[in-house]
């Protein structure tokens, strides 16, 4: 049965990051970014609650006759509850983001001239640290980067805050 919640719980997961995969997470706008990425750690959390409640279900359930119980601790997916946690993270990321961007405007923009003497105001949050990688796509090869790389943002944050 274990095996059974862990290819389920895989398709979950993909289903999830191929739905997301399509979104522009770092600039797209953050009303639709946020709502989707919830959307995504939603279905994991719920996927999460389900297999913890029908291992526990399945546990209590000894007197069936010709029936199996659930032996073992419960099941907990560990995959899909650490692709739920990315897909947090990402939503905090950007709501601190416009955050700063709500409060401190004038302070998080850069200005400099284009080459034609044109004024460019310019966004100065760290995202390009993220590019080159998809925070969508969670596995155990890929979180020591995305770890790497968001404490590198958390401590450019900090570095604004004491500005």
């Amino acid at each position: 049965m274990r095996h059974l919640f862990e290819i389920m719980g895989g398709t979950v997961g993909r289903s999830v990051q191929h739905k997301l995969k399509s979104l522009n997470i770092w600039e797209g706008p953050f009303a639709e970014i946020q709502t989707e990425l919830v959307s995504g750690f939603s279905l994991c959390e719920h996927w999460c609650e389900m297999c913890s409640e029908m291992t526990s279900l399945w546990k209590d359930h000894q007197g069936h006759p010709g029936g199996r119980s659930w032996s073992g601790s419960v099941y907990r997916d560990e995959f899909v509850f650490n692709l739920g946690n990315r897909l947090k993270q990402i939503v905090n990321l950007r709501e601190t983001h416009e955050e700063f961007n709500l409060l401190l405007s004038g302070k998080l923009h850069g200005v400099r001239n284009d080459d034609d003497g044109t004024r460019v105001v310019e966004d100065v949050l760290p995202f390009k640290h993220f590019v080159g990688i998809n925070p969508i796509l969670y596995n155990r090869h890929t979180n020591p980067n995305w770890l790497q790389i968001r404490a590198k943002l958390l401590f450019y944050t900090r570095e604004i805050l004491n500005a």
